[in-house]
């Protein structure tokens, strides 16, 4: 595979249960000579360590598990109190979940930027006189904005520079592992459904092949559960055993049993029948032997396996020639059980199914995806967009504004209206997912819109402009019509910078490396700044950070907003004022919800309610007006392209990036340049009005100008 010359390139499969790297295309052993190791750190007060094959969980050497479960969720997600209750170690945090151990407090993104920085160590190690050129982790395709962002902030804790790592859906890398392997022609413009049951995660994705001037991947439809995974499947058969033995949970060794009912559910993919140990917490205590049979387990089995099913009807419904695929691809472990592969044969009657090394070919085809760069994906968002608004009954709900599997990049802008005079600020939340009721959806950021200048009359139009260029790269901005003023947009982190600063060093104190630089290499600006399709490592800015009116761009992690600098439109005008800050700020306004009036494109909002979460109805907040547009290059106004360097008094605003970014990163990108352009533009205007008025006040300096001339 073609690389550039000085340079290697990774690609990870950082599984809940396992992991698996490649380097320049070909399997990499991190320790132990093994290629596929568990994603676990074995922790005793002596220090942090992979386990070894052998390894087994002690009182005094405990595992940190399955931390990719719990990677990135928050307080208000629903169903982490479960995955809390059955992860050994696992409690309630103030950002989600953690660990407690030995006394200590640790957090997911430390279990992986461990094992991440293991990888980085040993692959330098291979390679001391290049470079890393490009790195590729894998996500399960339904992972929301914050796993996705939590996954890059393992990475940038681990010692990689994140601006070249690139997140890619694991379904997708199964697929190209899939064409890679074989002849590409012969899946020429074939469908194909990826089935990837992982430890953790289960998702089924839709996607068309063309392999005509390279390969390009176009994914159709996605359908997940981020709480179902092997894992679920060990928990049904921990559950089985203890039943079948009368055993009371609670004298059981928690950790050693779930490795031994993973190792069982294994050997019962091609055995009758297991006999199953069961490991008591007091060494002079015996408990029973317990026989399971593949019977018995695919009973216990049942409702995971209808979960499964209703995945895979959930994208047949979004895409009906999802049903008669020519290729059903099995990845993912937990795909060798008997009873998955029927259950697809079963979906997809004429299909072809499919297993091509089910352990590795997520890991090899992120490989492949990194050190090739004719391989190209054309994304979806897998999880729709929306507001949070008030309803006519004065409750919350989520008012889509982009659809799941809308094809990316794309805009979208979403006209709001003032609800009473004069209101200087206003907020609301972007959230994801697919529910009316806000509670069953995730929150991507909490956003305020500020600076809003008098006279504003109620009423006065806001249009909100989303702008998605990949999965978890987001970008808003908002304009009063009409109006100008100055823009910067920057991140208020989902984690403080300074804790990010305090794992990082606990990081390499566990690795061993406080006296070297775990800092990344320089690394290849050009790739830095073409190839970086990261859900979220892409930020314009140019250098490490923007200057702004005396702010400086933090290096954050997280989709929640906060103001500063200038900014102007892309055809040179100057935009409105507008902050998006998080939480601990006073906020006090709400968005509303209203009805659109019956024809024409921009009709008022009329029978809309208000509320305030700070105050009785009727104070300050938004009404929603029109439907959401979607962006076709050209301005609303006058059908110029938005690119065409004119200067208008009421264009647009330019997008200001404002999701979950983890940092400003180098290289400019085509917004960025279409930014600078327009400063520079109306620097240009500002220097000429300024040579020519100093040219009519000073009449003598310039005749003095005449005769030198």
């Amino acid at each position: 595979m073609a690389t550039t010359e000085g340079t290697y390139t990774i690609g990870i499969d950082l599984g809940t249960t396992y992991f698996c790297v490649y380097v320049n295309g070909e399997v990499f052993s991190i320790e132990y000579g093994i290629d596929v190791q568990r994603a676990q750190i074995r922790v005793s007060k002596s220090g942090w360590a992979l386990p070894s094959p052998s390894d087994v969980p002690e009182e005094r050497k405990p595992h940190l598990t399955y931390a990719k479960r719990i990677l990135g969720r928050g307080e208000q997600d629903g169903q982490l109190a479960g995955d809390i209750s059955s992860i050994p170690l696992a409690k309630r945090g103030k950002r989600g979940a953690q660990y407690a151990v030995h006394g200590q407090s640790v957090e997911p993104e430390e279990v992986s930027a461990f094992i991440l920085g293991k990888i980085k160590i040993a692959v330098e190690a291979y390679f001391p006189d290049q470079r890393l050129g490009r790195m590729v982790i894998t996500v399960p395709a339904n992972f929301t904005q914050r796993q996705r962002q939590a996954t890059l902030d393992s990475a940038e804790i681990a010692g990689f520079d994140v601006s070249i790592v690139q997140l890619v859906e694991e379904p997708v890398a199964g697929a190209v592992n899939l064409v890679e392997l074989n002849t590409p022609a012969s899946y020429n413009a074939s469908k194909m459904v990826v089935l990837d049951v992982g430890g953790g995660t289960t998702d089924a994705t839709f996607l068309s092949v063309q392999t005509v001037e390279g390969c390009s991947y176009g994914i159709l439809a996605t359908a997940g559960d981020n709480h179902l995974g092997g894992f679920d499947f060990d928990m049904a058969l921990f559950d089985l055993v203890l039943s079948v033995g009368k055993v009371d949970v609670e004298k059981v060794d928690r950790q050693r049993m779930l490795l031994a009912c993973e190792s069982k559910k294994r050997t019962l993919s091609s055995a009758d029948s297991v006999l199953v140990e069961i490991p008591s917490l007091e060494e002079d205590e015996d408990l029973p032997v317990v026989r399971i049979t593949r019977e018995m387990f695919e009973a216990a089995s049942k409702g995971l396996l209808e979960s499964i099913t209703n995945i895979l009807n959930d994208l047949i419904e979004q895409r009906h020639d999802a049903k008669h695929p020519s290729v059903v691809l099995l990845i993912g472990g937990a795909c060798t059980m008997p009873l998955i592969r029927d259950r697809c044969a079963n979906t997809f009657s004429g299909a072809e199914i499919l297993t091509s090394n089910p352990e590795k070919s997520i890991a090899h085809g992120a490989g492949r995806i990194a050190s090739n760069r004719n391989i190209k994906i054309n994304p979806i968002l897998p999880r729709s967009i929306g507001i949070e608004v008030y309803g006519h009954d004065k409750k919350l709900f989520t008012e889509t504004i982009i659809a799941r599997n809308t094809p990316l990049p794309i805009t979208r802008r979403h006209q709001l209206r003032t609800c009473v005079a004069n209101q200087k600020s206003i907020r609301f939340r972007l959230m994801e997912g697919e529910k009316r009721d806000t509670e069953e959806n995730i929150e991507v950021g909490l956003f305020e819109i500020s600076g809003i200048q008098a006279p504003c009359p109620k009423g006065t139009r806001i249009e909100v402009e989303v702008v998605i260029e990949k999965p978890g790269d987001i970008e808003i901005s908002a304009t009063i019509r009409g109006k100008r003023g100055s823009l910067i947009v920057k991140p208020t982190p989902r984690i403080e910078r300074f804790r990010l600063d305090e794992w990082k060093k606990q990081t390499r104190h566990r690795l061993g490396v406080e006296t070297r630089d775990l800092t990344p290499k320089s690394t290849l600006p050009a790739i830095a700044n073409e190839e970086a399709a990261n859900t979220g490592a892409e930020f314009e800015p140019t250098g490490d950070a923007w200057e702004s009116t005396g702010d400086v761009w933090n290096m954050l992690s997280d989709p929640l907003l906060e103001v500063g600098g200038q900014s102007v439109s892309d055809d040179g005008d100057a935009v409105d004022p507008i902050t998006s800050v998080g939480a601990s700020n006073p906020l006090e306004e709400e968005l509303v919800h209203g009805q659109q009036e019956p024809g024409g494109e921009t009709g008022d909002t009329v029978n809309g309610s208000i509320s305030s979460r700070n105050g009785p109805a009727g104070e300050e907040g938004l009404t929603e007006d029109d439907e959401p547009t979607e962006d076709d290059g050209r301005t609303e106004d006058d059908g110029r392209t938005e690119d065409d360097g004119s200067v208008e008094e009421d264009g647009p605003t330019k997008s200001h990036r404002g999701s979950s970014l983890p940092k400003p990163r180098a290289g400019a990108g085509p917004r960025t340049k279409r930014l600078q352009r327009a400063l520079a533009k109306e620097s240009g205007v500002s220097k000429k009005r300024t040579s020519r008025t100093n040219e009519a006040t000073n009449p003598a300096q310039n005749s003095k100008r005449a005769r030198q001339g």
